[in-house]
C-alpha cells in the first residue's frame, strides 16, 4: 500500500510539473507575440487597432501571471514610515500624512508655517535612486535600455527592492500607492474616450512603448542567471511593471549626485506625498548639508494641506505623466498637428520653401490662450501653408528671401487674416471630433473608475481651452491686429 501511494504521489507531482511547463511555454509564446506586435512599424492610422491587439494579448498574459493583490492599505503603514524617516535623519515634524478628499494621501500642517519656511529636510541617504538602491542592477549595466533610459532603470530598481525579503526601503515601498490613474491603468473603453484629443495618439504610443519594454525585460530576466534574474524571474509581471513605471512617472525628480556634476532621477520619500497647486518651485537640494529641502511656497495655517508646485506643465502633460488634471492651470495650452497635404497642387513648392526656412513639412505646434496665442514659428508655417501660386513663386526667388529676416517675413500682413481664419475653422472642426461632449460628462464624472474620471476631465479641459482659443483668435481678427 505504501509503495502504491508513493507512486500516486509521484504521478501527481509529475502532472503538476507538466501543467506548469505547459503554462510557462504558453506564457513565453504570448510574450514573443506581444514583443512582435509592439515592435513592428505602424502608422498613426492603425495605432488603435494595434492597441486592441496588444490589450487582447495582455489580458491573456495577465490570466497566466500570478498577481498577488493581498496587500494592506497604505495608511496602515504610515506610523512605520514616519518612524523610519525620523530614525534616518529626516526633519518632518512640521507636517503629518493625512487623507484628503479627491487627493487621497497628502501632507497636513501641524503648525502655522510662514512663506519661505523650511517644511521638509530629507537626507540623501533616504532618497531612492540607482546609486542608493538595487546594487544588483550593476550586473546589467551593459543593457542598452537601462543605460539610455534612467527612468526605466529606476523602475526596475523599485521592483528589485520590492522583491527582497529584507530591503531597507520596505517602509517607503509600503507607503506608495497600490495603483495609479495613469494611462497604463486605463481599459479600452476609457482609452477610447480620448479619441479626437491630442492625447489619444500620444497615449496609445506610450502604452505600446511600455508594453514593449515589459516584454523585453520579461525575456531578459528569464534568461538571466545573475542576481537580478534570481530576484525577478518568477516575479516580474505586467502588473508589477506598470506599477513601477507609474510610480516613477508620477513621483520622479532630479537631484545632483554627490559631486554635483550629474543630475540623477530619484524618488524623494515624504516630499513626494505633496500634491500640486499653482505657485512657484520651492524645493532644492543643498549640497553643503546633503539634504533635499522643501520651503513653504505660501503661508499655511495649522491643519492646512501642504501643496507644492510641480512646475510649468500643461494639463496634457499632467494627464500623461501624473494621472490628474489641474483646472486652474495657468500654463495650459493646446497642441495642434499640422501638415501639408500631398494632394495640394503647390505641395512641392511649399515644402521647398519650408525646407529653406528650416521648418518641417509636418509638425506639432502649441497654441497658448491669451492675447498672443501664436508662436513666430507657427505664423511662419501657416503663412507658407496658406500661400497661393504667385506668393509662393515670389518667395522662392533667391532675391526675395535674400536678406529677409524672420521678423520681416512674419510681419508682412497680406496673408495674416487667412492664418486666423484657417486656425479658427480648424479648431472648430477639432471640437466637433470629440467622442464625448461636456454636457454628457457629469454622469460619467461620478463614475467609480478614477481613470474614467480623469479622462473625462481632460476632455472637459481641452474643450474649454479650444473655445477660449477660438475666442482669442476671433478677437484678433475683429481687432484687425494681424491685417
Amino acid at each position: 500500500m505504501g509503495r502504491k501511494g508513493n507512486r500516486c504521489f509521484k504521478k501527481n507531482k509529475s502532472n503538476i510539473k507538466s501543467i506548469e511547463n505547459l503554462k510557462t511555454n504558453l506564457h513565453n509564446t504570448k510574450i514573443e507575440k506581444l514583443l512582435q506586435i509592439c515592435s513592428e512599424p505602424i502608422s498613426d492610422l492603425h495605432l488603435w487597432d494595434n492597441y486592441i491587439d496588444i490589450m487582447e494579448i495582455l489580458d491573456q498574459i495577465n490570466s497566466l501571471e500570478n498577481i498577488n493583490s493581498d496587500v494592506a492599505e497604505r495608511d496602515e503603514y504610515i506610523e512605520e514610515f514616519i518612524n523610519w524617516m525620523k530614525k534616518n535623519g529626516a526633519k518632518i515634524d512640521g507636517v503629518r500624512i493625512d487623507y484628503f478628499p479627491s487627493y487621497e494621501l497628502g501632507l497636513r500642517a501641524n503648525i502655522d508655517l510662514n512663506e519661505g519656511e523650511v517644511i521638509l529636510e530629507i537626507p540623501r541617504a533616504l532618497i531612492f535612486n540607482v546609486y542608493s538602491a538595487a546594487s544588483e542592477l550593476n550586473n546589467l549595466k551593459s543593457d542598452t535600455i537601462l543605460q539610455n533610459m534612467p527612468q526605466i532603470a529606476l523602475a526596475i530598481a523599485l521592483l528589485i527592492e520590492k522583491r527582497k525579503d529584507f530591503s531597507i526601503w520596505k517602509s517607503y515601498l509600503n507607503i506608495l500607492p497600490r495603483k495609479y490613474n495613469t494611462i497604463l491603468y486605463m481599459n479600452k473603453e476609457e482609452m477610447f474616450l480620448l479619441k479626437g484629443s491630442p492625447s489619444f495618439e500620444k497615449s496609445l504610443k506610450h502604452c505600446r512603448s511600455i508594453v514593449r519594454q515589459y516584454a523585453y525585460f520579461y525575456r531578459l530576466f528569464q534568461n538571466d542567471n545573475g542576481l537580478v534574474g534570481s530576484l525577478l524571474k518568477n516575479y516580474f509581471t505586467y502588473e508589477q511593471y506598470r506599477w513601477a513605471v507609474s510610480t516613477v512617472m508620477t513621483r520622479q525628480n532630479l537631484i545632483p549626485d554627490k559631486n554635483g556634476s550629474e543630475m540623477v532621477y530619484s524618488l524623494i520619500p515624504m516630499w513626494d506625498m505633496c500634491n500640486h497647486q499653482e505657485g512657484r518651485i520651492t524645493t532644492d537640494f543643498d549640497l553643503e548639508s546633503n539634504h533635499c529641502k522643501c520651503y513653504a511656497m505660501k503661508k499655511f495655517r495649522k491643519d492646512d494641506q501642504i501643496f507644492i508646485y510641480y512646475g510649468s506643465r500643461s494639463n496634457l502633460e499632467f494627464f500623461l505623466y501624473s494621472g490628474f488634471i489641474y483646472f486652474e492651470n495657468k500654463n495650459d495650452n493646446f497642441p495642434i498637428r499640422l501638415g501639408l497635404s500631398k494632394s495640394d497642387a503647390l505641395y512641392t513648392k511649399k515644402a521647398t520653401l519650408l525646407s529653406k526656412m528650416g521648418i518641417p513639412v509636418n509638425g506639432e505646434y502649441i497654441l497658448h490662450p491669451g492675447s498672443n496665442p501664436l508662436s513666430d514659428l507657427l505664423i511662419k508655417y501657416l503663412k507658407i501653408f496658406c500661400m497661393d501660386q504667385n506668393e509662393i513663386d515670389h518667395y522662392l526667388s533667391d532675391e526675395s528671401l535674400s536678406g529677409l529676416t524672420d521678423i520681416e517675413f512674419i510681419s508682412e500682413k497680406k496673408i495674416d487674416k487667412r492664418i486666423l481664419d484657417f486656425l479658427i475653422t480648424r479648431l472648430k472642426l477639432l471640437a466637433m471630433k470629440y467622442v464625448i461632449k461636456t454636457e454628457n460628462t457629469q454622469k460619467i464624472e461620478a463614475d467609480t473608475r478614477p481613470c474614467k474620471t480623469v479622462a473625462v476631465q481632460l476632455r472637459m479641459s481641452e474643450e474649454k481651452i479650444i473655445q477660449r482659443l477660438i475666442l482669442d483668435l476671433q478677437n484678433l481678427n475683429d481687432a484687425s491686429i494681424y491685417h
